[in-house]
């Protein structure tokens, strides 16, 4: 059995025929309504502009998370240096604290000797007399 070639000129006319009736068909349904119209182009823009909006939404969104993200990496910096500086005062106290307790060493260390402490850098008070004058005058100095 052999198939019919479709490029015949008989099975064109019964396409052409087929799409004419079904066109004709549709023909009714395709009327022109000034009204259906202008509701489509309404509807249209309304598509347009929700269309606008998600995209506006959606860029400030990916905006949003940017700018969460560098927040995130800012907080994570300084719980960073917050540690690193309480980790420096805790140094600090330590050496404070070591440095208190030697200082009561020696201070404990003087009274057990009975000795007084050695001046250290206090003022001392000389009179001196003027050449000119019968009443001495201070004279602060400062041992180094």
């Amino acid at each position: 059995m052999r198939l019919p070639n479709p490029f015949s000129v008989l099975t064109g006319c019964r396409a052409v025929l087929g799409l004419g009736l079904l066109g004709w068909s549709l023909l009714p349904l395709q009327a022109y309504d000034p009204s259906a119209a202008e509701d489509a182009a309404i509807e249209r823009q309304k598509i347009l502009k929700a269309a606008d909006q998600i995209e506006l939404l959606v860029q400030q969104n990916e905006q949003l998370r940017i700018q969460l993200q560098e927040l995130r990496a800012d907080v994570d910096k300084l719980r960073a240096e917050n540690a690193e500086l309480k980790k420096s005062a805790a140094a600090q106290e330590k050496a404070r604290a070591a440095e208190k307790e030697t200082l009561l060493k020696e201070v404990s260390a003087i009274v057990a000797s009975g000795k007084s402490a050695p001046p250290t850098a206090s003022r001392t008070t000389t009179f001196t007399q003027d050449k000119n004058s019968s009443s001495p005058k201070n004279n602060y100095e400062r041992f180094p």
